[in-house]
């Protein structure tokens, strides 16, 4: 997992502020996004494109040490780079658990800048996944990752950010045109056929399902033909074979 240790920059030794603010119960505008009826599901629906910008992540941010205001509600990196940021929840590394912003009762974080963790909280109930919906759980990184993923594809964000504090670090989402890296047709093409199999040798997923999903939402037609997907894009393309129970045989470029 050396490319997810890149997404760890240096941090001062102390947590970000925050006020006073209390979080809502209840949230407005909640996007109705296609019911997943699995954890695996809903993975195979989002991680791939939420885990596909992250690639931008280390170039963008280079050796930049981050800082966050609570108060402002920009997230910083180094003195040139401030950006708008929505906080998800906290990984403690001494207990390896995960908490949710909206069940911690002590972080007084701004309502604002859950809005996103409360959506997330309220698609798990409705759609019966405990990933989503459960405050306060046993965890480690990879799952951290795969909920920043989720996340990041779910809300259209430019990516997610784990933020270490010394005890624990912070996940939050970015939405900013700083992290989006506009790439030509075939530099498209390399990402998908380089990152597609980290993706499905990282998470538990159905790699039929989870490829269709991934190139739909970087743009490409795809047409099916049993266990054959062709992805178009442009003039380029992939072709992807998979065995009868969708997993993953072969990936190969098609002009």
């Amino acid at each position: 997992m050396s490319f997810f240790k890149k997404l760890f920059s240096k941090s001062d030794e102390s947590e970000p502020s925050s006020n006073s603010e209390t979080p809502i119960d209840n949230v407005d505008n909640y996007l109705n996004f296609p019911p997943a009826k699995t954890e695996q599901e809903l993975t195979e629906m989002f991680a791939g494109i939420g885990l596909d910008r992250q690639r931008n992540v280390p170039d963008v941010i280079g050796d930049r040490s981050w800082g966050c205001s609570m108060n402002t509600k920009i997230l910083s990196f180094g003195s040139d780079i401030h950006v708008p940021f929505q906080v998800l929840g906290t990984f403690s590394h001494s207990s390896e658990t995960w908490l949710w912003a909206w069940a911690n009762e002590k972080s007084n974080v701004p309502s604002e800048l859950q809005e996103q963790a409360f959506k997330l909280k309220k698609y798990g109930e409705e759609n019966d996944i405990q990933l989503l919906s459960v405050g306060h759980y046993d965890s480690n990184i990879n799952e951290i990752h795969l909920i920043g993923s989720i996340a990041s594809g779910m809300f259209g964000s430019s990516c997610y950010y784990i933020a270490n504090f010394g005890q624990g670090s912070m996940l939050m989402t970015i939405k900013s045109k700083e992290f989006e890296i506009e790439m030509k047709d075939e530099f498209v093409q390399i990402r998908t056929q380089t990152l597609f199999p980290e993706l499905i040798s990282t998470f538990d997923m159905n790699h039929k399902n989870a490829f269709k999903y991934y190139v739909q939402a970087k743009g490409y037609n795809i047409s099916e033909n049993e266990n054959i997907v062709v992805a178009k894009l442009g003039t380029n393309g992939i072709k992807a074979t998979f065995d009868e129970i969708g997993r993953m045989l072969k990936m190969e470029s098609e002009v």
